[in-house]
């Protein structure tokens, strides 16, 4: 699970870096190919609207801010940011650069594209999406936390570095010295069981050291204590109803046999005492009979314990689960809303270019467009819902009058709506699940004026 964890932090931190790459490509392919870029911060402002990004810059080579749209903290003629100018050289996005000065109130992530040989497209973007993205979904915490050991067990990590408490279900405990908290280091040895006292609480724990963190499965020994306690008491019940029974047993069959004034040969002597054989071997049986009792009443009690403690555990973790599923609901909720708007924007930026230089609209230069915004298809479309160009293998396309049809739904753009965001569905050529946005966007023709749509679709 942790590993998993892992990769998926790794994962999101790749398409965070990606979608931001992806926007200083944009601002790039803008200012190459002719749509009304102009260095200035006006422009920047528009660009960083337009993009949705927090701050977006143009740098020369040797890191002078050419034109911005907002302040930066960022010096970028320091060698921190090195890494940005890379793009001169690989004609690629730069990989992220990222600065953390608490001090200073400075958390930012950097990507760069290259303009050209001079010049370079940065965005300046907080990471805090990406932080709390992996808080949630692959942090330490994320994943323990949803860990349960029998009816109130829980994992706790601790540091093999300083013996710091890295988790704890007590946030309290969390970044506390495991040692002045109690912990006997000589517990934690990998694969160990051992009793062990954290802040006054006793626990029966095995531990795993993965990495530089011991994880210790941790079960307080009150649980273990009770399930003892409630299995004595019952055994030391069944013990004494046993013995009372053979006692009041033999003191029934001594009264008979003093009404009926046994004889001799019926006693046998022990010493001083006299014993009644017929009441001894009756007593035996039954004192035989009672111990397999004890016995069976002693498995039974534990298997009923052990089996209320996990039906009890069980509901927990069902309680546990429906969360555990409400949360993911609400995340994928949150995903598909965050998804919908970045490829909304997207196309918006298919839009905006194309509607500044109409001449973008043939095949080759639309499959560069749409490597930029890392997406499949870019369809663009005149106002009669005809097919203008696209990068696709589909020719003569005409936008569905029929309701029913998939591509009826943008038929809207056509009477004044300005955007559109279609539910991932299949393509009705290719079965392919994808998702489709689109804005609408005008552009002058001549002495005339038409609406057009730039139509964006994404693999899902």
């Amino acid at each position: 699970m942790l590993e998993a964890a892992e990769d998926e932090s790794a994962e999101n931190a790749e398409q965070f870096d990606a979608i931001y790459q992806s926007k200083a490509d944009q601002l790039a392919f803008i200012a190459q190919n002719n749509v009304g870029f102009e260095a200035t911060d006006a422009k920047m402002v528009e660009y960083q609207e337009l993009l949705g990004v927090e701050n977006v810059l143009v740098v020369d080579q040797e890191g002078k801010v050419v034109a911005k749209a907002l302040e930066s903290n960022a010096d970028f003629t320091s060698s921190r940011f090195n890494l940005l100018r890379e793009t001169f050289r690989t004609h690629e996005p730069s990989e992220a650069v990222e600065i953390e000065l608490p001090e200073q109130e400075w958390h930012k992530r950097y990507y760069a594209s290259r303009i050209d040989d001079k010049t370079m497209a940065v965005v300046e973007q907080s990471p805090d999406e990406l932080t709390e993205l992996i808080a949630a979904t692959g942090s330490t915490k994320s994943v323990l936390r949803n860990i349960s050991i029998g009816q109130h067990g829980y994992v706790i990590a601790i540091s093999a570095k300083d013996y710091l408490v890295t988790y704890h279900p007590d946030e309290n405990l969390v970044g506390a010295d495991a040692i002045d908290a109690g912990l006997d280091v000589a517990a934690l040895e990998d694969g160990a069981f051992s009793n062990i006292t954290l802040d006054g609480t006793e626990l029966f724990c095995g531990v795993t050291r993965i990495g530089d963190t011991y994880y210790l499965c941790s079960v307080p020994e009150a649980d273990m204590e009770q399930s003892g306690a409630v299995t004595v008491c019952v055994i030391l019940f069944a013990f004494f109803v046993v013995i009372a029974a053979v006692t009041l047993y033999g003191i029934f069959l001594m009264r008979d046999d003093e009404r009926r004034e046994s004889e001799d040969d019926k006693f046998a002597t022990l010493g001083k005492l006299r014993i009644n054989r017929t009441i001894a071997g009756k007593a035996l049986v039954l004192s035989i009979v009672g111990f397999l009792g004890i016995l069976i009443v002693s498995y039974y009690m534990q298997t009923l314990f052990a089996l209320s403690s996990q039906s009890l555990t069980n509901n927990e973790r069902a309680e546990q689960i429906a969360q555990t599923i409400e949360r993911s609901q609400e995340r994928a909720d949150e995903l598909t809303e965050q998804y919908g708007e970045r490829y909304l924007s997207k196309a918006q930026v298919a839009a905006y270019v194309i509607d500044r230089n109409p001449k973008l609209a043939d095949r080759a230069k639309l499959q560069e467009l749409t490597d930029v915004l890392q997406i499949k298809h870019v369809f663009v479309f005149n106002d009669q819902g005809v097919m203008t160009g696209t990068n696709s293998s589909y020719t003569n396309f005409i936008l569905s009058e029929d309701p029913e049809d998939q591509s009826y739904e943008f038929r809207k753009l056509l009477q004044g709506v300005e955007y559109l965001v279609q539910e991932p569905m299949p393509e009705e050529v290719s079965g392919r699940v994808r998702r489709a946005s689109s804005p609408i966007s005008s552009r002058a023709c001549s002495s005339s004026s038409r609406a057009s749509s730039a139509w964006a679709t994404s693999s899902r």
